[in-house]
């Protein structure tokens, strides 16, 4: 079996119909560590979320939310880019004030941009943040 970096490799490369499954196998293996179960499950989310396909990144999200019991604040983050795009703008707002409560919505939106460094990811969230502002202020 392969790790879930190796799967990565894979999946942007080009054989996504053979690393999809392969990610969801390890994802759903109870013999694999908690920590590469994880990993497999970021790197599915990662790719629903470039594919426009949020509802199964979220689903992927909260399969980590069930095996951890918190979020990490880069799925947070993410969580909340996927209520974004799918215009759930009420869900959205709920996560939002409730990191804002804890006081560190900053520190997740930094998280997220330090542990993606992609121009286009960061130019996808600033959009959405942007429409998100723009669907607050219509309310």
């Amino acid at each position: 079996m392969f790790s879930a970096d190796e799967l990565e490799s894979k999946l942007w490369g080009g054989f996504s119909l053979y690393a999809l499954p392969a990610l969801e196998q390890l994802k759903q293996a109870p013999a694999t560590t908690s920590k590469e179960r994880e990993k497999a499950v970021w790197r599915l989310i990662r790719w629903h979320y470039y594919k426009k396909d949020y509802l199964q990144a979220i689903a992927n999200i909260q399969f980590l939310e069930k095996l951890h019991g918190t979020l990490k604040k880069n799925y947070i983050v993410a969580k909340l880019l996927c209520f974004i795009r799918l215009k759930r703008f009420h869900e959205a707002r709920i996560i939002v004030n409730r990191e804002l409560r804890y006081h560190y919505l900053k520190s997740v939106i930094m998280t997220f941009f330090n542990k993606f460094k992609l121009y286009q990811f960061n130019y996808w969230f600033i959009n959405a943040l942007m429409g998100f502002m723009e669907e607050d202020q219509n309310l």
